[in-house]
């Protein structure tokens, strides 16, 4: 984190945007890093197969990795399309962001 006496990330924010098919309208959500989700079946970062579990939607990235995050975005959403994974991790200022692709369709 960088803060004295600290260890490991300083938050988790997940926005979840939709855009319209024109690309004239979006929609953004912020999901609460506390908040109740079902995350399913899914792969950690290092292959595992994760057993789907009742937890903070912050702990689907922090324990699941990326993968189980877009798990747990496509189970709040009811979308189980309109993702075709995620690309490398992103640098934002000192944070680390994950950039999901949406399909086309």
């Amino acid at each position: 984190t960088g803060v004295p006496a600290r260890t490991g990330p300083s938050s988790v924010t997940v926005q979840v945007v939709s855009v319209s098919a024109k690309g004239n309208r979006a929609v953004l959500v912020s999901v609460p890093p506390t908040a109740m989700v079902d995350t399913p079946l899914c792969r950690t970062s290092q292959g595992a197969l994760r057993e789907p579990v009742t937890e903070e939607f912050a702990s689907s990235l922090l324990q699941g990795g990326p993968a189980c995050l877009v798990r747990a975005v496509q189970q709040l959403s009811g979308d189980q399309s309109s993702f075709d994974g995620l690309s490398d991790p992103h640098v934002v200022g000192d944070q680390h962001a994950h950039r999901v692709e949406p399909k086309r369709h």
